[in-house]
């Protein structure tokens, strides 16, 4: 949709069409999760062809991850939830000819020792 403005410049009157900004349709981008079974790490894939990582956004919390990734043309969004908190700290991305790769960890529980009475 656009709408039509009335302005003035060099003492003229002048229509000008405004286009409104729409977001674009939400698209769930192709998705592959890998883990390696020695070392627990997780590797996701996300294909997001048209998006670069400027526009992506990465957010961890507990045990979810979310994925956004918004420009003028392209809206994906995915979350991915795991069965064990992940590791913040071990939360690695690279962003390469629209293919996005996460790597994450799950958050290490400390063992405690129990002495039996």
């Amino acid at each position: 949709m656009s709408q039509t403005k009335i302005v003035k410049q060099d003492n003229k009157l002048s229509e000008v069409k405004e286009q409104e900004k729409v977001t674009p349709a939400l698209r769930f981008p192709r998705y592959f999760v890998n883990q390696n079974r020695e070392t627990d790490e997780i590797e996701i894939q996300l294909e997001m062809p048209g998006i670069n990582k400027n526009h992506t956004e990465i957010k961890l919390k507990d045990n979810k991850l979310y994925v956004k990734a918004l420009n003028e043309r392209r809206f994906y969004k995915k979350e991915f939830e795991f069965k064990n908190s992940l590791n913040p700290e071990a939360l690695e991305a690279n962003m390469e000819n629209g293919v996005l790769t996460i790597t994450v960890r799950p958050l290490e529980s400390e063992s405690h020792n129990i002495t039996i009475a």
